[in-house]
């Protein structure tokens, strides 16, 4: 609720937004039976409509953060950072901001999943080997990803005078 407050949410909006996210329960349904009813300590409603915007509003303050030679977009619950490395020291610069996402989201008990974490390089030339690491797992690099449904592949190139 503080982030809300934070954002200028208050009286009868904020207490419904309130009673909206909490006192929520659920339980799992097969067709042979069901679990017990279960609190639900966290999250938004999935499948509602102030969800998403809940979500947003959310993780939103982790941008103010990015303002210098690291940039941040995000899109639904995709949180991507990007710069240009041209030093050693700028691989340093990069982890410390993949380490502040970690620390972020570990103070606001946001879960992060490392296996679906990883790096993209984007060059004309071949680099010396990094490592990047979120939460003491090494980040896998990879030479494709998707996208916003569009799958960009790296292959490097040179040119040739």
């Amino acid at each position: 609720m503080c982030k809300l407050q934070a954002y200028g949410f208050n009286g009868a909006l904020l207490a419904f937004l309130y009673e909206f996210v909490t006192g929520r329960s659920q339980k799992v349904v097969l067709p042979n039976g069901h679990s017990s009813v279960m609190p639900v300590t966290s999250g938004v409603p999935q499948g509602s409509v102030l969800g998403p915007l809940l979500f947003l509003l959310f993780v939103n303050d982790i941008t103010k953060y990015f303002t210098n030679s690291i940039s941040i977009k995000l899109f639904a619950d995709d949180i991507k950072i990007y710069m240009e490395i041209n030093t050693s020291s700028d691989v340093d610069v990069f982890q410390s901001g993949v380490d502040y996402i970690a620390d972020w989201a570990s103070k606001w008990q946001l879960k992060l999943t490392s296996a679906k974490c990883q790096f993209f390089r984007v060059g004309h030339r071949k680099c010396s080997p990094v490592k990047y690491s979120l939460n003491g797992s090494d980040l896998p690099g990879t030479t494709a990803t998707i996208d916003l449904g569009v799958k960009w592949i790296h292959v490097y190139y040179f040119w040739i005078i």
